[in-house]
């Protein structure tokens, strides 16, 4: 019959349901029971952080004895929350769903220690409809909440457990879900109040001993990523029949564009190279050809595409460099030893599309909140998972790029050149990462000393090569090096001067700042004091000394004619100072080790010196 009759205390509503459901225990039933609740009281002492303050009270455990086998929590929810339906009394309610709870669970042999949230079978074939009738009087669509999220052969969360091992071993994600639909379906929170269940409340309804309470975790953020109609605000969770920000953000993101999520990440790396590492003169990111890089003699820094990613053996990355190394646009390219490459990781890009996707759908939700009638929590949800889907990306993007892709060319008479790729190590700014690994590996001289300048222009035969007669011009050399792979790829043509400068102190060779017809002039020789630069001339020693000499002023013989008819213009005797002449210079520009003859080649370079 139906009555209106209510228990007059807490306790009693757990003696009442016991007493019409179960026989009395025996003693050994005392014993079985003692046991129960000392093995779930040692696990909420264990993890006392992880469940809430009152299970280390003594009283739950009376109560966990007097309810048993039904866990309090069970209790709390359906006489807090689903007894404030229309319809749902307090007493037979509960008897009626807890004797089809008690019937499904023993007929299917459920090995649960006590009858918890997480435990209840909310299928099509158990009792579920004691509780989605009492739903239905105020809220339609709970059935295809329960059958498309949380119980059943085609479930989201029945689906997660069978696709991930860790939570499947204890259908944690089916526990879960049915924990979070017992304590937040009957109603929303009252207005002030924020909506669904904590995260310690919702281990205590599923955690059982034996079990780790961080899988619940680990079960909550996949109910989140993957149900469409489980919301979540920070550590609060529920269900509602309205599907959630994260499926509509998940739908919005599969329909993007590939070309759009792609805009976005060369957008984001292209922002890098407005704070260059001064290593390089320049930094061009993610060029659409190879036309877009300039073939100047300056150090350069090409950033390629993410998803052109680089793995060991044949990769897209290497053929993109290769590609922008040989030409510029459809002319060869000349200055080849001036660019290094950055590239991303293989692995990276699925990740990378994914996090892409997942800021671009955050971010139209957001900007089509008034269309979508999203309320201020909701955008203030919106808000938050922006920030952190922005946040994501930008750490994946940077985590990305770990190869810095240089070529060098060991036999000069090889045409291919040797790739080198080197892993960056470390977090932060991919641009200083590079700039740092190639300073650090020598693939980027800084400072040069002076005794390899002329360990490699001896290697290479520059002083004794067909036309140099000991005389570099030093324009004419910055551009060799920046030229050929096979030689040091330096900073920037002051790290080739000071060289050069303290070259000329400590007498590995000499300089002279112009050239009159074949013989230098202005010869500086273990002399300190100066600053060297492109339009001057580096002398082999011999040709320093020899030159040196023949410049050290002879005293002329003073008369008193002479010495009256000199003017600025003439020298002792009336000769005239002779005017600088134009004189032309033409050099090889490929040269081998000593050990090799000079290569034999029609590709020259005619240098105007004045």
């Amino acid at each position: 019959m139906e009555s209106v009759w209510q228990p007059a205390t807490q306790d009693e509503s757990y003696e009442i349901v016991r007493r019409r459901l179960f026989l009395p225990l025996s003693a050994e039933g005392f014993r079985d029971r003692d046991a129960v609740v000392q093995a779930f009281m040692r696990l909420y002492r264990e993890h006392k952080g992880e469940f809430p303050a009152e299970t280390a009270e003594a009283d739950y455990e009376r109560r966990m004895k007097l309810a048993y086998p039904i866990h309090p929590e069970l209790f709390d929810r359906l006489y807090g929350d689903w007894s404030t339906l229309e319809g749902f009394q307090r007493t037979r309610g509960v008897l009626r769903l807890m004797a089809a709870v008690v019937h499904t669970l023993w007929t299917r042999g459920d090995p649960s220690l006590m009858i918890l949230p997480g435990s209840l079978p909310l299928d099509a074939g158990g009792p579920r409809y004691e509780l989605t009738r009492h739903l239905s009087r105020f809220q339609e669509g709970f059935d295809q909440v329960l059958d498309t999220d949380v119980d059943g052969p085609n479930a989201k969360a029945f689906l997660l457990d069978k696709e991930r091992p860790n939570l499947g071993r204890h259908q944690m994600a089916r526990r879960t879900a049915r924990a979070v639909f017992m304590a937040t379906a009957p109603a929303a929170a009252p207005i002030g109040r924020p909506r669904g269940v904590e995260g310690i409340r919702v281990r205590l309804g599923v955690v059982q001993p034996g079990e780790n309470p961080s899988f619940v975790g680990d079960a909550l953020k996949a109910l989140t990523d993957q149900l469409t109609y489980f919301h979540a605000e920070g550590d609060r969770y529920w269900f509602d029949t309205r599907p959630s920000l994260n499926r509509l953000a998940q739908d919005r993101a599969a329909a993007l564009d590939p070309e759009e999520v792609r805009r976005e990440l060369v957008g984001r790396i292209r922002a890098w190279a407005k704070e260059r590492p001064s290593l390089f003169a320049a930094v061009h990111a993610v060029p659409e050809g190879s036309g877009d890089v300039p073939d100047e003699p300056a150090l350069r820094l090409v950033v390629l595409p993410p998803w052109a990613s680089h793995t060991k053996g044949e990769s897209e990355a290497e053929r993109l460099a290769r590609e922008i190394l040989d030409r510029r646009g459809q002319a060869p390219r000349l200055y080849r030893n001036t660019l290094l490459f950055l590239a991303a990781e293989a692995t990276s890009w699925p990740d990378l599309e994914a996090a892409s996707r997942g800021y671009l759908a955050w971010k139209s939700i957001l900007e089509e909140a008034p269309s979508l009638n999203l309320g201020d929590m909701d955008r203030a949800q919106v808000r938050s998972r922006l920030v952190e889907a922005e946040n994501t990306l930008n750490t994946r993007l940077e985590e990305a790029y770990r190869h810095l892709l240089s070529f060098h060319q060991p036999d000069p008479k090889a045409p291919d050149l040797e790739l080198q790729a080197l892993r960056l190590q470390g977090s932060g700014k991919p641009l200083e990462r590079a700039a740092s690994k190639a300073k650090n590996e020598s693939l980027v001289y800084t400072e040069w000393h002076p005794r390899f300048l002329r360990d490699t222009l001896e290697r290479y035969r520059f002083f004794t090569a067909r036309d140099s007669q000991g005389i570099l011009p030093l324009r004419w050399l910055w551009e060799a090096f920046c030229t050929y792979p096979y030689l040091p790829r330096l900073k920037d043509e002051e790290v080739l001067l000071a060289s050069v400068r303290k070259g000329v102190e400590d007498g590995f060779f000499g300089y002279a700042e112009r050239l009159e017809g074949e013989h230098p002039k202005g010869v500086l020789w273990r002399e300190g004091g100066f600053a060297p630069n492109l339009a001057g001339f580096l002398l082999e020693q011999e040709v320093a000394e020899r030159a040196k000499a023949e410049e050290k002023p002879h005293p002329p013989e003073t008369t008193m004619e002479n010495t009256e008819t000199a003017t600025p213009n003439t020298l002792g005797g009336g000769s005239t100072i002779a005017p600088i002449t134009y004189t032309h210079l033409t050099l090889p520009m490929i040269f081998t080790p000593v050990t090799s003859e000079v290569i034999d080649t029609t590709k020259k370079q005619q240098l105007i010196i004045q």
